[in-house]
């Protein structure tokens, strides 16, 4: 359960109690305490079933989140769904579940997801011979997500698993089809580009990379941003299953292969391209079979585009990690924020948070679900945006899927910042990712009560300071740290409330 109602401010208006005055104090979360990520929320699909692979795919965009489910789970039901969720005073709902029309059985709709503002493109990869994508528009009448179209490639050959990946920007779709034979070359792939005319959407061009090869399986992640294509081919030989990234232009009248990016450092099997989000100038990928830190540890390649070329920027790797992580199995950008996936870190799988500071990207946070499980791959999928982060688990819950939404957690402000020894006195504690379930230690004794005001405020009954006798004998105050702990997260801002020993306090 959620705070009532969310408020945001840069700065907060507090009052403390100094000498007998009050007065009042501002305080910023940006120059005081400490700030991280804290899980929220997690969510669950209504009446799936176990291997349902909830958490599939999974994107976040303002207060929406769509997430896909491949596998129906009962009776092997692979037909698949996909599930819109509305974050509504702080918690996310569950606005509509979306089933295509006429899929088959093992469509393996809501493999991938992709979404811009109240359109939703879902993948169905297995869907009749080729594969599929499906629209889904919302009506901003009656609030449904309506079916708009069906998407299938003109040019594509049997079983060439259109619809395994997908991203749309505007009115510009971009389907990957990874297994087709172009040319009648094995797995070589492409991808299809879908404009919207105002009435329908209309196959505009079909993508294939220059040096094509047998197995190089492009269109294996697909990103756009606004004139800027991305395709990777994960399975290219340059040297074998290296991987790359093929990127895109519009000249006016067509896309145009403009640039092909290879890891400067990229070894056989590391398969760059596993993962891939663009946005602006910055593109990043995951290599998850990269040797950083042991077989398969992982890593993840930033690009930058710098207004002439796409060129190789930092390569990142977990701080902590060992053989197996498969770190960069997933990967998703925002701004100056970077979440990475590594689903078999720590047995369970975790989430990095990487920050960029002028040129610098340095790992800010390792986010793992409270209640993670050893076979629950979480990190399979993640997502990013205004600061709430996604991260997908898809063997959680015996396997039905979860995805868990983190957001920051701050303490920035206590007022008044002093009392009396015995406690029993209402405080103000201010910050962010404030929540129901927050709970408030002075160090390290639990508040008398918490009641959650809003996302930003928090009414504190302050406990009893327990001192030796001696030391009450020896001071006449003493200050602690206040924490606030959501989840398995904590914030803490040191030395930020005084209780008062001698004269004057009962």
């Amino acid at each position: 359960m959620n705070c009532p109602c969310q408020f945001r401010s840069s700065k907060r208006l507090l009052f403390g109690v100094v000498g007998g005055l009050l007065i009042p104090v501002v305080v910023s979360p940006s120059l005081f305490g400490q700030d991280n990520y804290a899980e929220m929320q997690k969510i669950v699909a209504d009446q799936s079933a176990p291997f349902a692979t909830f958490g599939a795919d999974a994107v976040i965009q303002g207060d929406v989140a769509l997430i896909g489910m491949g596998n129906d789970g009962a009776d092997l039901d692979l037909t698949g769904a996909a599930f819109v969720y509305r974050r509504q005073n702080g918690e996310w709902t569950l606005e509509q579940k979306l089933v295509a029309s006429g899929l088959d059985e093992d469509s393996r709709f809501g493999t991938t997801v992709a979404l811009d503002g109240d359109v939703a493109v879902i993948g169905a990869w297995s869907q009749g011979s080729v594969g599929a994508a499906y629209v889904f528009r919302r009506n901003p009448v009656s609030g449904l997500w309506i079916e708009e179209a069906e998407l299938t490639p003109s040019s594509a050959t049997t079983f060439s698993s259109f619809g395994a990946a997908c991203d749309i920007d505007g009115d510009v779709i971009l389907v990957g089809a990874v297994a087709d034979d172009v040319d009648g070359v094995h797995s070589t792939g492409s991808a299809f580009v879908y404009g919207f005319d105002g009435n329908q959407w209309l196959e505009q061009q079909k993508l294939v990379a220059s040096d094509r090869a047998e197995e190089d399986r492009f269109g294996a992640e697909v990103a756009i941003d606004g004139g800027v294509l991305a395709i990777s081919a994960p399975w290219e030989d340059d040297p074998a299953r290296s991987g790359s990234i093929y990127v895109f232009n519009h000249d006016g009248n067509q896309w145009t292969e403009s640039q092909k990016l290879k890891a400067n450092d990229g070894r056989p099997r590391d398969e760059l391209g596993t993962s891939l989000d663009l946005e602006g100038n910055r593109l990043v990928s995951g290599a998850f079979h990269d040797d950083p830190s042991g077989d398969d540890s992982g890593s993840a390649y930033l690009f930058q585009f710098n207004g002439t070329d796409w060129v190789q920027g930092p390569r990142l790797v977990a701080s902590d990690g060992q053989a197996g992580d498969i770190f960069g199995f997933s990967v998703a950008l925002d701004g100056n924020l970077l979440v990475v996936g590594a689903p078999r870190a720590d047995e369970t799988g975790a989430a990095y948070v990487f920050e960029r500071e002028a040129t610098t990207w340095t790992e800010r946070q390792k986010i793992l679900p409270c209640d993670a499980a050893s076979t629950a791959f979480t990190a399979n999928a993640v997502g990013i945006h205004a600061g709430t982060v996604a991260v997908s688990s898809v063997g959680a819950d015996a396997s039905v899927g979860a995805t868990y939404v983190y957001g920051p957690l701050a303490v920035s402000g206590v007022a008044p910042p002093v009392g009396p020894r015995f406690g029993g006195n209402r405080i103000v504690v201010s910050g962010e990712g404030f929540t129901s379930e927050s709970r408030v230690f002075f160090d390290g004794t639990a508040a008398r009560s918490v009641t959650c005001i809003d996302e930003n405020t928090l009414e504190v009954v302050v406990p009893r300071l327990r001192l030796g006798m001696l030391e009450r004998a020896m001071v006449v105050s003493r200050t602690v740290d206040v924490e606030v702990s959501q989840g398995c997260g904590v914030a803490r801002m040191p030395a930020s409330y005084t209780y008062l020993l001698g004269a004057g306090s009962p």
